[in-house]
This record gives C-alpha cells, structure tokens and sequence, in this order.
C-alpha cells in the first residue's frame, strides 16, 4: 500500500502544499495506466465492507446519544442535553459528508471526479 499525498512536510509545522503538480500527477499516472490496462476499474471511496461497517457505527453511535438524551431527560439534567445537542449539531455535518465522500463507487480515469481531487 502506497498514500501519496499533495502535502510534503518540510519540518515541525511547516508543510508545503503541492495541489498543482499533484493534480498533474494524477492525471498523468490515470491516462498511463488506461492506456496499459483499458479494462482497469477505478475505484474510490471506502470497500463495500468497510462503508456499511462505517454506516452501522454511525446509526448506532446515533441511537446511543438518544438514549443518552432520553436518561439525562428523565434525571432532570436539560443543560447536558443542551451540551450534547451543540455537540452534535458540531459533528453530524462532519459524520455525514464522510460517509458521502467515502461511499463506494468507480469512474473514468478520463474523467477524474472533482471529489478525489484537493480543494
């Protein structure tokens, strides 16, 4: 397994970012591959294992603030359930854009989705 990144770390917080020839490294590394192997599949996102794994943890971690909240409710503790509503209003954005992100699919290596690309 290789990671390739478009950040190189020059030292203690100093990083460089390298989005643009990153890009073109991309680009260059999909259409050679293609072109070697026309019946490649590209993938992205997480396996199909791995992203229900990650959706069932996500439901459960759900329910159990839930029933976290309906405790606090009955033991008369509202600013826990105030805390915890902030919190979570916080990470649900974060919870679902990962498991967007990272749903299983493939694509065209002539058309490189926007999504796999560095902001």
């Amino acid at each position: 397994n290789f990671t390739i990144t478009n950040i190189n770390y020059r030292g203690v917080m100093d990083f460089q970012n390298q989005s643009e020839d990153f890009c073109r490294f991309v680009d260059e590394f999909h259409d050679r591959l293609a072109s070697a192997n026309p019946n490649v599949i590209f993938r992205s996102g997480s396996t199909p294992v791995v992203y229900v794994l990650n959706l069932l943890l996500s439901l459960f971690i759900i329910a159990v603030l839930i029933g976290v909240a309906a405790f606090l409710l009955m033991s008369g503790l509202i600013w826990l359930i105030v805390l915890k509503l902030v919190f979570i209003a916080f990470y649900m954005p974060v919870l679902f854009s990962s498991l967007v992100k990272n749903r299983p699919s493939t694509y065209d290596p002539r058309n490189i989705p926007a999504n796999l690309r560095p902001a």
